[in-house]
Parts: structure tokens; C-alpha cells; sequence
């Protein structure tokens, strides 16, 4: 019995303690952490550039060739005819093995993505090494080799670090719109909704401090660049959203107009606004504002045609009321409110105007339209884009001013 026992427990023993046969040493990989896609100079292929860590660099005190070095990362560009071939090349290129499951960010050079991604994307989604939450960049006016050649930020030692943390802090603001590799495909495949990726910038440098942005087509919006004055980092910018239909790239979103995009996706968490006074025009008032309940979007069909109801809550905390007006009453405040609504049914009706003339329904109507139709065939058969180019839109906005900061009476200066 003693030796039964024995022997199981040894069985037991040989399939749990053997060891992984594909198991590698950290010093045995090269961990890609971003990736840049380009059209390629010959026809048929494609521009690789891979970002990929220096592991020796983080450790502290470490020397490489009897001195120490600063480089966290290294970028190989290769063309290939495919991703799977690139990673092949890439193999003959460096001497560890590249590893892919810890790459956090797909660059997109604008060429490319103007010409179709859909030859990349489906790879993207098979290979178990992408994961479906690395996110999607499109590199503004830009090869995607360029602008990873010109990101250098300095407040993060790893680049794949900066990235994160920059597209993750983007639901501070909602001018930009994070996407991940998982929500471009579903977008793409299902066509009820239009794919989106952050537009990103790289800054434009000159002796080491990097210039002034091109000016805007409107003086308080901006895409791709921040209107930086000058500064001594060098990090790349995200700013706006680039905007697809199925796997074609059509056009930009300004850094208000994708504010509105998040506002009708609920996915715009908070932002300060700024607008005019009601009764003091020359001056400036600065709102902290947050959806105060999910937005509300409601598709009819009349004659054939949608008919699309939006239904908008907005809730604010005054920062700041440089005229001096007491607008904690609640006379005064109802101007405020009022203000606020008036602007944001400005700026999202211009919004979608812009998204119709795209033909791109950024914002998922058709999920809603489609409820009015019987069978999954009906609803193919029918054209919805050119339907949706063809919308009214009816829109109401709705504000409610909560707090007003720290201060309960604003009183003008004697």
C-alpha cells in the first residue's frame, strides 16, 4: 500500500514540478514595446519600425562598454511584406529573440491609415503575442517612423511608460479619445458604428526646444499639436481623433469637437469649459463641468428618414468669475446655465454636421436604429450610412450649476 502511494505521489510530482519547454531567460528577449506602421517605397509593402527596451539601462549603476548609457530604448525599421515577415526580419536583426505581448501602443502613419488598415488588423487580432489592449494611434501629417524617432519624452524613463500614462490621463479632459485594439476591430467589423484612434503629434524641434504649432483654422481648437509657445521636452502630443470608416481613415476631429464625441458616448468624465460672460462679453468665465447623467439618444424613423433625439445633462462648479458678478444668486445663475447650454448645442451640432459630411456615425446611432428593424437581414440590406448622412438631428441640452467653488458671493473690486 505504502509503495502505491509512493508511486502516485511520484506521478503526481513528474507532471506538476517539469518545467515550461518554451520557457526564455529575460536576457534571451527583446521586448518590442511599441510598434509604427508605414507605407512601404515598394509596392505591396509595408514600413515596421519596432521600439525595443534596453533592459541593461534601467538597472542602476549598470555599464555597457566600460561606460554607462542612458538609452532605454532602441528603434530598427524594417519593410516587409507583412507583419509576420517583419517579425522574422526582426529576429535577423537583433540578437534576442522579439517577444510582442508587451507592446502597448499600434502607430498608424496618417498615409497609411488614409489608404485602408485592414490588411494589418486582422494579424493584429489572431497572434495570441497582440493583445487586444494595446491601443491606436495615428500619426497627424506623419510617418509613424518619424514620430517615433522625434518622441524622447523626459519625465518617463521607459517610452512604453509614457504612452500609458498619457493615453490613460486622457478622460482629464476628453480631447483626446483612447481606443484600443479590440474596440477598432469591433468597430470595423461590425459597421454599426465608426472606427476611432487618438491623433497624435510629434514636436516640431528646432535647436533642441521644440516651436510653436501651426496656427488652427479656429483660434481655440487644435489637432495633432498643442499651440506650445516653446518647451524642453520633447514628448509627442495627443490631440483630437482621427476618424474612420470600416478601415479607411476620412478625417479629423478637432480637440472640441472629440469633447463632443465623448459627451455623446459617455465618456466624457469632467473638463473645465471656458465661454463668455452673459453680461460682461469681454470677459471670460471657467466652468468645471461632468455629465450629470447618461446622455439620452433615441432613433425614429419619419418618412424613411432618422430622426435622432439627444438628450444632454451637463452639472458645473464655477472656477472662476473674473467680471465680479454675483452669479451664485439664482437669477444670475440661470444665465450661466443657459450660456453653457447654448454653447455645447453649438458645438455638437457643428460636430455632427461634420461626422455626417464624413459619412462616419462616430457616436453608434445604427446600434439604436436597428431595433426598428425585424431580422438581422433587414437591417443588412439596408444602406444605414447614406440614411445616416441624411439625419435630423434634434438636440437639447440641459446644465445645472452644482457648486461655485470655494467662494459663496462674488463682489466686483472698488
Amino acid at each position: 500500500m505504502c509503495r502505491l502511494v509512493l508511486l502516485i505521489t511520484l506521478m503526481v510530482f513528474t507532471v506538476t514540478a517539469t518545467g515550461c519547454v518554451g520557457a526564455r531567460e529575460t536576457d534571451e528577449i527583446a521586448y518590442v514595446l511599441a510598434i509604427g506602421l508605414d507605407k512601404g517605397e515598394e509596392p505591396g509593402k509595408i514600413r515596421i519600425t519596432y521600439q525595443i527596451a534596453v533592459p541593461r539601462s534601467l538597472a542602476s549603476g549598470s555599464q555597457a562598454g566600460g561606460g554607462k548609457s542612458d538609452q532605454t530604448d532602441v528603434l530598427v525599421t524594417l519593410e516587409a511584406p507583412s507583419l509576420a515577415e517583419g517579425r522574422n526580419l526582426l529576429n535577423s536583426a537583433v540578437s534576442r529573440v522579439p517577444i510582442l505581448s508587451h507592446t502597448k501602443v499600434f502607430i498608424f502613419g496618417e498615409e497609411l491609415a488614409r489608404g485602408g488598415v485592414a490588411d494589418v488588423i486582422g494579424p493584429l487580432m489572431r497572434f495570441r503575442e497582440f493583445r487586444g489592449s494595446m491601443f491606436i494611434m495615428v500619426a497627424n501629417e506623419d510617418t509613424a517612423q518619424h514620430f517615433m524617432q522625434k518622441n524622447k519624452p523626459k519625465l518617463e524613463l521607459l517610452t512604453s511608460r509614457f504612452y500609458e500614462s498619457m493615453l490613460l490621463a486622457g478622460q482629464e479632459t476628453s480631447y483626446y479619445l483612447r481606443t484600443h485594439l479590440h474596440d477598432f476591430y469591433i468597430r470595423y467589423k461590425t459597421g454599426n458604428i465608426a472606427p476611432i484612434a487618438v491623433l497624435a503629434g510629434a514636436p516640431a524641434e528646432v535647436g533642441g526646444v521644440v516651436q510653436r504649432a501651426r496656427p488652427p483654422e479656429r483660434a481655440d481648437e487644435y489637432v495633432g499639436n498643442t499651440p506650445r509657445v516653446s518647451s524642453t521636452e520633447m514628448a509627442a502630443e495627443a490631440l483630437g481623433t482621427a476618424v474612420f470608416v470600416r478601415d479607411r481613415m476620412v478625417g479629423k476631429l478637432t480637440n472640441k469637437e472629440t469633447r463632443m464625441v465623448a459627451i455623446l458616448t459617455n465618456k466624457f468624465r469632467r473638463g473645465f469649459l471656458v465661454f463668455d460672460d452673459p453680461l460682461e462679453p469681454r470677459k471670460l468665465i471657467h466652468a468645471n463641468m461632468r455629465l450629470g447623467e447618461p446622455t439620452k439618444i433615441v432613433v425614429n424613423f419619419v418618412d424613411g428618414r432618422p430622426v435622432i433625439d439627444i438628450f444632454v445633462f451637463l452639472e458645473g462648479e464655477i472656477t472662476s468669475i473674473p467680471s465680479g458678478i454675483n452669479y451664485e444668486q439664482p437669477q444670475y445663475r440661470s444665465l450661466i446655465e443657459a450660456q453653457i447650454s447654448q454653447l455645447v448645442e453649438r458645438e455638437m451640432e457643428r460636430t455632427l454636421r461634420k461626422l455626417q459630411g464624413l459619412g462616419a456615425d462616430v457616436a453608434g446611432f445604427g446600434y439604436r436604429a436597428c431595433r426598428h428593424f425585424a431580422t438581422w437581414q433587414e437591417w443588412e440590406n439596408f444602406d444605414w450610412l447614406a440614411a445616416y448622412q441624411q439625419a435630423t438631428f434634434r438636440l437639447q441640452v440641459e446644465t445645472k450649476i452644482r457648486r461655485q467653488g470655494l467662494m459663496w458671493r462674488t463682489s466686483p473690486v472698488k
